[in-house]
């Protein structure tokens, strides 16, 4: 019988030798460092030989996941490097473990804040599952629903009792908490917003005020005197600032921008006698403006909409919908900031391994197993389900950062760079992905001619892109959240996909629309919503297309 203890750290040299003193009972301890810039890892080391890295996420459960995953013992204790193990829990732990009477014990919690311990205050301990058979929690990569205990496991909870609750020193001070409420106000706002939870004026007034009735009167605060009031008034502060930060995310169409005033900046150079806007100064490596459309060669197109500084027109002859002057733009970089700070595509794995299931479950119905090709393939998190179902994986990704991510974090063989650079065999995938990438190719039809090079005769070719003329592009126009200005240069409809498609020598097998945000819920705004997007499904018109297509039998030019 093994006990390990799994911790993540960053910055945390202050509260880890304490934590890790107080494990000294277990077999084994496993500390993943999240990138510290202080002396975390090697304190980490001085214990314990079982020291990994992971890439810095805004929320911690995936790295929690990654630590329990690198133990060994038949147990294993879960526990934060703010946190410390009395005595009397050790033993009772493991006894617990030596009688094998149950599978997961709960615990509960005494907190420390702003240098006191705290009774009240609405910080009374909840117990969660934190020692535990490693086989009766299951783990998944959704952000706050990460540990699933297995309903068939017997649970035990200890009692509320100092010496039987783990020690958490939380927040060392006013500064320390504020640091840390920033960081879950951003995060709990995102969840918010991907939920389809809306900014409501009433609730910015009522949530704060409620929060501070809640625990400085129902919770007895008063009893945990100025420190509770303090505390109370600080989460006030946090509902305040959370409601506020929704309001940003519904006003950015989900993206906090950078820098906000970039434009207004801009119009003042631009607006100078004599200057020149700052674009053209990359205007010897930057096309022109783009001249025809891509799918049926037509130069004949109409204004469609301005989005930030892109100009975008729809073709009149084939529909599709394209930015003019994108490479007269700067343009994103995928870099480091674009795939974890700007999109959280490493944080959120998890819930694109669960979307992705769901495409694999379609193409099973084509392709049971084989090789499979995904180009733009991100931190890799398509070619992670693909394994699992059986498929053999490659990637191509023009981000360095991005492939190299991918390699180090799943083993997975990405090369860096374009399609037509990585100089695959023909006819050698038996399945080619191009899930929302197709949009931010500069040209589409060279990609789709090379994949049908390396595409098998008999082999599937999968698209997934935004759908341009969906319904709920119509109703929110520029304020749609797949226009990515400086990210999409194309954006196509049922009808200019399938041109196109037929132009490099493919056959449509499967199309379907499907909605990018489904609604719950009994909320009027989300009883509208789930009513938009009914008829969208009927009428072919959701936000997002997929297009199952393979190679026709006319030889290409």
């Amino acid at each position: 019988m093994k006990i390990s203890a799994a911790i993540i750290a960053r910055n945390e040299e202050k509260n880890l030798p304490y934590c890790l003193q107080s494990l000294h009972w277990v077999d084994e301890i496993v500390v993943v460092d999240m990138g510290s810039q202080d002396k975390t890892k090697e304190i980490a080391l001085g214990y314990t030989k079982n020291v990994y890295s992971h890439p810095v996420v805004k929320a911690f459960d995936i790295a929690k996941k990654y630590a329990v995953e690198h133990t060994t013992g038949e147990w294993v204790l879960l526990i934060d490097a703010d946190e410390m193990v009395p005595q009397a829990l050790a033993e009772s732990l493991h006894s617990i473990a030596v009688s094998d009477k149950v599978d997961i014990v709960d615990i509960c919690f005494y907190h420390y804040l702003l240098g006191k311990k705290i009774l009240y205050s609405g910080w009374k301990s909840t117990p969660m599952p934190r020692f535990f058979k490693r086989n009766c929690i299951h783990f998944s990569e959704v952000v706050h629903d990460y540990m699933r205990p297995d309903p068939a496991s017997r649970r035990m909870l200890l009692p509320y009792k100092e010496e039987l609750c783990l020690q958490h020193f939380c927040y060392r001070d006013s500064e320390h908490f504020i640091t840390k409420m920033n960081r879950y106000t951003s995060l709990e706002a995102e969840n918010l917003f991907r939920k389809g939870v809306r900014f409501s004026f009433s609730q910015l007034i009522i949530a704060p005020v409620r929060e501070f009735i809640a625990r400085f009167f129902r919770g007895k605060g008063y009893r945990d005197g100025l420190t509770g009031l303090a505390l109370c008034l600080m989460m006030a502060f946090y509902r305040l600032l959370l409601r506020i930060k929704l309001l940003e995310l519904w006003r950015n169409d989900g993206r906090i921008p950078d820098d906000p005033y970039e434009n207004i900046r801009k119009s003042f150079l631009s607006s100078r006698t004599g200057s020149e806007p700052a674009s053209k100064i990359y205007s010897d490596t930057l096309r022109g403006a783009i001249s025809a459309c891509i799918v049926c060669g037509s130069s004949t197109s109409s204004p469609y909409l301005d989005i930030k500084e892109f100009h975008l027109v729809k073709c009149i002859d084939c529909g599709l919908v394209y930015a003019k002057n994108f490479f007269e733009r700067p343009s994103v970089v995928y870099d480091e900031s674009y795939f974890q700070t700007q999109n959280k595509y490493t944080a959120e794995a998890g819930q694109f391994e669960r979307g992705f299931e769901l495409l694999f479950d379609k193409i099973s119905l084509f392709k049971s197993a084989g090789n499979i090709l995904d180009i733009g393939t991100g931190v890799g998190s398509l070619l992670v389900v693909a394994r699992r179902r059986g498929f053999n994986p490659t990637g191509v990704e023009m981000s360095n950062w991005a492939s190299a991510y991918a390699r180090d974090r799943f083993q997975l063989p990405v090369k860096t760079g374009i399609l037509e650079q990585a100089n695959f065999a023909s006819e050698s995938f038996d399945v080619v992905v191009l899930n929302h990438s197709l949009e931010h190719i500069p040209d589409p039809v060279a990609i789709l001619r090379e994949a049908r090079r390396i595409l098998r005769n008999d082999g599937l070719l999968v698209i997934g892109v935004p759908n341009v003329a969906s319904i709920m592009a119509f109703i929110k126009r520029e304020h749609w959240a797949s226009w990515h200005p400086g990210e999409h240069i194309w954006f196509f409809s049922p009808r200019s996909l399938r041109k196109l498609l037929k132009q490099t020598g493919f056959s449509i097998r499967h199309f379907e629309a499907r909605d990018n945000y489904p609604a719950s819920g009994l909320h009027p705004v989300q009883l509208i919503r789930r009513a938009i997007n009914w008829v969208a499904t009927k009428t072919d018109t959701s936000e997002a297309m997929l297009f199952f297509a393979t190679k026709d039998s006319t030889p290409m030019p």
